[in-house]
């Protein structure tokens, strides 16, 4: 994930279908199951992006020390 807009595209793109919905139908609260997903989703989609940056973390290698210098 590059943890950018684009990672939420699907979300945006079902809140934008919501929204139609609940300016189409009649009973407008028909489009709450369309944003209720999308919450899920968002939810879903800043899980996965905060356990790929913690594999990255816990991946990379550990900093290592530089030595001393001593100044003049």
């Amino acid at each position: 994930m590059s943890g950018d807009l684009l990672d939420y595209r699907p979300v945006l793109w079902l809140l934008m279908a919501s929204a139609a919905v609940a300016l189409l139908v009649s009973p407008w609260f028909i489009s709450m199951f369309g944003l209720g997903a999308a919450v899920g989703l968002a939810g879903r989609t800043h899980r996965r992006q905060r356990a790929a940056r913690a594999a990255r973390a816990a991946a990379a290698p550990p900093p290592t020390r530089r030595a001393r210098t001593r100044r003049r």
